[in-house]
């Protein structure tokens, strides 16, 4: 018997989500459609490729949480974001949030989901799509901008094996280099968030000035240490 293709698909995403091993979840799956006979090494198998490719992809996107983390507690994270969504699409995106619900019961790290949210912005930047060339100075469409207690810039850039990071506020710029292609993150500063302000809102320079109580040429050199390093986006000739 050949299962109606709308249930199977639906069955199908239940069995991709599965937190259980790999045999159960192969049975879960057959058990959904009397009269089906699938091989269950076969399924097995699946099951196993999909829970694999899960762990994979998030050791590979995220290499520094995965190393902040024992390996029981990290397997134990992998299956319960398995659980909370299919092996489709960016299955990373949204790690920082089994994280967020993780860090009391399992004893995480409390930095933990907020570096895993500033190594996703990282792979955000890297695969967005180009934007065209724009007609007057602008925003790098790739730039984010994460705020957390933590020195998680530093603490990216530290060789490994890492210490715990430093306390202390912090906002992470995260882009991608409109020339270079190169992502880069670092610490905000006065100058990066004076420069982003002035073109993101469209502020004269002069009015930035004397609203800082700064220079104009003060504010101009900002914008221009901006486009430099690709915060900003020079409108096209």
């Amino acid at each position: 018997m050949t299962p109606d293709l709308e249930a199977f698909f639906a069955a199908q995403a239940r069995f991709f989500a599965a937190p259980g091993d790999p045999a159960a979840a192969a049975a879960a799956l057959a058990a959904e459609f009397p009269g089906w006979r699938p091989r269950p090494a076969r399924l097995v198998v699946y099951a196993e490729a999909i829970a694999g490719h899960v762990r994979a992809t998030l050791e590979q996107v995220l290499p520094a949480t995965r190393a902040a983390v024992d390996a029981d507690r990290w397997a134990a994270l992998v299956a319960r974001h398995r659980a909370r969504r299919p092996a489709s699409g960016a299955l990373a995106a949204d790690f920082a949030g089994t994280l967020d619900a993780a860090v009391v019961d399992l004893d995480l790290p409390a930095f933990l989901p907020a570096l895993a949210r500033l190594e996703w912005a990282l792979v955000a930047a890297y695969t967005a799509p180009d934007a065209p060339a724009p007609d007057r100075a602008a925003v790098n469409p790739t730039l984010d901008a994460l705020e957390h207690p933590w020195r998680l810039c530093a603490y990216l850039d530290a060789p490994a094996p890492r210490a715990t990071p430093a306390a202390g506020d912090e906002v992470a710029l995260v882009w991608r280099h409109p020339a270079t292609l190169r992502v880069h993150h670092r610490p905000a500063d006065a100058r990066a968030l004076l420069a982003v302000k002035v073109v993101a809102e469209g502020i004269d320079p002069v009015a930035a000035a004397a609203a800082g109580g700064v220079s104009v040429a003060q504010v101009q050199a900002a914008l221009d240490d901006a486009v430099r390093d690709g915060l900003v986006v020079a409108r096209s000739s």
